[in-house]
């Protein structure tokens, strides 16, 4: 529903993003916004009306209304979802269910253009990021600071988070990782294979055409290098 609630913060978790629209009440104010406690942006007041900024129509009365989406961000709340379709994730700052970082091993196969079903576990410490795919926050109640039927790339909350997508529109590898940096060079990061979708390029055209397999092993050995020098 949108427009959501009035709001003085919002919790943004490590390299994520939000949208926001600022309400400015009148001539010669001044709104700052902070990240952390620190000043980052000022914003100058210098004419207009607090009228005019209204996110309802002139006059009317303050509605909710749902928002045109595409498919692939369609409300996914009250679909069903084969049990196949479920898997549970847990992120360390090594690994992701256990497994640390493997170019040749999916942690799983999904089967392309059905509904998916996370369960996302104590991913507070370690930011669960999704590429590709958006999820929708199903857990009744939502996820802390993650609103229920909202959608989002990153999330970031101590206890279980349901979150549900769809695979729809590419297929094959996508990449989930903690979204600190630090974490995901560590191991805490794979991918799985979606099945029966339209195929995606093998070479990357910014590093001189080298396939993503080799550019994955070439982090690796990075990796492991960063480790003896610390040793």
């Amino acid at each position: 529903q949108v427009p959501s609630d009035q709001v003085l913060e919002t919790t943004v978790t490590s390299a994520s993003r939000v949208d926001l629209a600022v309400r400015c009440l009148s001539p010669g104010a001044k709104a700052q916004l902070k990240v952390a406690f620190q000043v980052v942006a000022t914003i100058n007041i210098v004419a207009g009306s607090p009228l005019d900024a209204d996110p309802f129509e002139s006059g009317g009365t303050p509605q909710k209304w749902p928002p045109l989406r595409p498919d692939y961000l369609r409300d996914l709340r009250n679909e069903s979802v084969f049990a196949s379709n479920k898997h549970s994730i847990t992120l360390t700052s090594g690994d992701v269910n256990g497994k640390a970082w493997d170019a040749a091993v999916p942690l799983a196969n999904l089967n392309y253009d059905q509904v998916q079903e996370f369960t996302i576990y104590d991913s507070g410490p370690h930011p669960f990021h999704m590429h590709l795919y958006h999820m929708q926050i199903v857990s009744p109640g939502g996820c802390g600071d993650f609103e229920y039927g909202e959608w989002y790339d990153t999330i970031s909350t101590p206890g279980p988070c349901l979150v549900r997508f769809k695979t729809a529109d590419i297929g094959q590898r996508f990449v989930m990782h903690c979204h600190i940096i630090e974490h995901s060079d560590m191991g805490s990061m794979g991918w799985m294979d979606v099945i029966g979708g339209p195929s995606q390029p093998n070479q990357n055209p910014g590093v001189g055409q080298e396939p993503i397999g080799t550019i994955m092993a070439t982090r690796q050995r990075r990796r492991k290098l960063r480790g003896k020098q610390a040793i």
